[in-house]
């Protein structure tokens, strides 16, 4: 839809419904919200997609319809739950973040484009019973991973610490977890970047990147985030992302 149709707000617990918007099913929930990057044409670009369990999906910009407040399938589900959705250029690569403190980072090339109704390809292998994805980023030179557990302990990594290995295998450490530990989020971004983390409780906790201390794969999080009793992160949001000419090198 054209982001003018969309009703402005003063701050962040204004707005409207989003089914006021399009016509959606009351058990759906929003994942992810995405604008088209600045100067993207129709036969460029691709709609990157990753559940909570581990599947990948990629589909060309130029096979999605055009404007219409239909909703319409966009990724074939069963028993899974979409998690995440970015752009890409054909040329990235993305990185998945494991519940139980591996990672992956692979090329998406490795991910044939796909019809609307395909389900995708597996792009991680899972652990336990209850490990699952808790973030799927695009790549960048420079930027961070940062990582944060359910019980508030995070840290920061460089991107370029994940080495490139092929879809669909465990991953490397990203972290090193006590028992009973889980990560609860992953999320990309520069040391000044702005982030959300919010608890179990729907507190959001605002902070930079930069919060957390740089440390390398192996190491522990440091706690930066007080939480209450019985309360736990649940997830993170990047409230500003990066254009279509940040992921491209030169792009005019």
């Amino acid at each position: 839809m054209p982001v003018h149709q969309l009703p402005r707000a003063a701050d962040y617990q204004s707005g409207v419904p989003f089914k006021s918007l399009a016509p959606r099913d009351a058990a759906h929930e929003v994942v992810a919200a995405l604008s088209m990057p600045p100067g993207m044409q129709a036969e460029e670009g691709y709609l990157l997609l990753a559940s909570v369990g581990g599947m990948v999906k990629r589909v060309a910009f130029a096979d999605l319809p055009g404007l219409s407040a239909r909703p319409f399938t966009v990724m074939g589900l069963n028993g899974d739950a979409l998690g995440w959705a970015a752009w890409t250029t054909g040329n990235d690569e993305i990185i998945l973040v494991r519940a139980e403190g591996y990672a992956i980072r692979f090329k998406e090339e490795e991910i044939r484009p796909m019809g609307l109704q395909a389900g995708g390809v597996k792009g991680v292998k899972l652990g336990g019973r209850k490990d699952h994805v808790v973030g799927m980023m695009v790549a960048r030179p420079k930027a961070n991973v940062w990582i944060i557990t359910e019980d508030g302990l995070a840290k920061c990594t460089l991107a370029d610490d994940y080495p490139t290995q092929g879809r669909y295998g465990q991953g490397v450490i990203a972290t090193r977890l006590k028992a009973g530990e889980s990560l609860a989020a992953a999320a990309l971004g520069m040391g000044n970047d702005n982030l959300i983390a919010v608890t179990t409780k729907n507190k959001p906790k605002y902070m930079r990147f930069c919060l957390a201390p740089s440390l390398d794969r192996y190491a522990r999080g440091e706690s930066i985030i007080a939480l209450g009793s019985g309360e736990r992160v649940a997830y993170a949001v990047v409230p500003a992302s990066y254009s279509f000419a940040d992921v491209v090198p030169e792009a005019g």
